[in-house]
């Protein structure tokens, strides 16, 4: 670079003038290595060499060392610093080849017979190439700024796809454990004069229950932390498909009915698709001791080739609100299904009650790590 701008800098004059225009060459040069954190000062130095040379040499000449400089101001200064020094820069370079030229100076005319019209074109035509790098380092500055800007925005949306995880992942928690807390404790209260060690049974399934949602809430918060202090999210390891029999286990003693079955050779799943596969069965599980208490549910995970589905059923009451104006729930589970690619259908099932079905596309042999 420095060389190329030295280059197109010397117009090779003869005599004493070489020496000197060797040495403004040089300087104008070296300045541009602190184009990219002084852009305004270098223009300033390269445009007071530009025009010592120009006035040392016979005929006009494109000062290379300027033109990077304007190109560095447009692309590394903001606009508002860049335009001002820029245009004062073009009118005064090319006010003194004009002025130059009219005077008819053996600088620019041998012959000392220069005209107006021809100074004029000549500054044109060293003025075009200058303001076209200087534009053109502009347009490069905006792209990087837009680039900026975009990758800002998505940091920014990847922050609230996270919040609305964890905030999924805590209504899940808490709403099916302290439901099933909640549950236990009024059948403890119910028999525990009539039967007190089956009572006693109870109230320690509900412990188990609450020390679980504990548990699972300890490790949201250590997600958070791990994300706080910008350290790797390790994968959600509290939930996942091979989990669904504890948790089976868990809503049958709190007194519900379920039946579980599971079709086709089990693969290792992503560990997206694994907790959606979770947190999917949790979530009808709850809304069906909320909304179909007494019926029996069926969860039926189904390995398929390519994807893994999941239907939770229940024979209770098909009349029901599917739509949910507020909270995670099945808004929840829609928003899970999605982010990983699948679809997933919601409805009442005449005579059958009502179903949650979920399709999600898995490669068999993911690496889970």
């Amino acid at each position: 670079m420095v060389v190329f701008t030295w280059a197109l800098s010397s117009p090779w004059g003869s005599g004493s003038s070489l020496a000197v225009q060797l040495l403004i060459g040089g300087l104008a040069s070296t300045a541009l290595f602190w184009r990219r954190t002084r852009p305004v000062a270098v223009l300033s130095f390269d445009l007071a060499c530009a025009l010592v040379t120009q006035t040392l040499v016979p005929h006009p000449v494109l000062p290379g060392a300027l033109a990077v400089a304007l190109y560095a101001i447009g692309r590394y200064a903001p606009p508002s610093a860049a335009w001002g020094p820029a245009t004062i820069a073009g009118l005064v370079y090319g006010g003194t080849l004009v002025v130059l030229h009219a005077l008819g100076s053996p600088v620019l005319s041998r012959d000392g017979s220069g005209q107006l019209s021809m100074a004029f074109l000549i500054a044109a035509l060293l003025l075009f190439p200058l303001f076209l790098l200087f534009t053109l380092g502009s347009l490069v500055r905006l792209r990087h700024e837009l680039r900026e800007r975009d990758r800002v925005a998505l940091e920014a949306a990847a922050v609230r796809t996270e919040r609305a995880r964890i905030a999924r992942e805590l209504h899940d928690v808490v709403a099916h454990h302290i439901s099933t807390v909640n549950i236990l404790l009024g059948a403890a209260r119910t028999i525990l004069r009539k039967d007190p060690d089956q009572a006693e049974a109870t109230l320690a399934t509900a412990e188990r229950n609450g020390r679980d949602a504990i548990a699972e809430m300890r490790h949201l918060l250590h997600v958070l932390r791990a994300e706080q202090t910008h350290r790797p999210r390790s994968e959600d390891h509290a939930a996942g498909a091979a989990l669904l029999p504890s948790l089976v286990d868990r809503v049958r003693e709190a007194g519900q009915r379920v039946r579980l079955e599971v079709t086709g050779d089990p693969f290792p799943l992503s560990a997206a698709v694994d907790n959606a596969v979770y947190r999917i069965v949790q979530e009808a599980l709850t809304n069906a001791r909320k909304h179909a208490a007494g019926a029996t549910a069926t969860v039926t995970v189904a390995y398929l080739p390519g994807a893994v589905e999941v239907q939770v059923s229940d024979d209770g009451p098909a009349a029901r609100h599917v739509t949910e104006t507020g909270g995670f729930g099945l808004r929840g589970m829609a928003e899970r299904v999605a982010l990983c690619g699948g679809e997933l259908r919601i409805e009442s099932v005449p005579g059958r009650g009502f179903q949650v079905r979920a399709h999600l596309p898995a490669d068999q042999g993911v690496d889970r790590r």
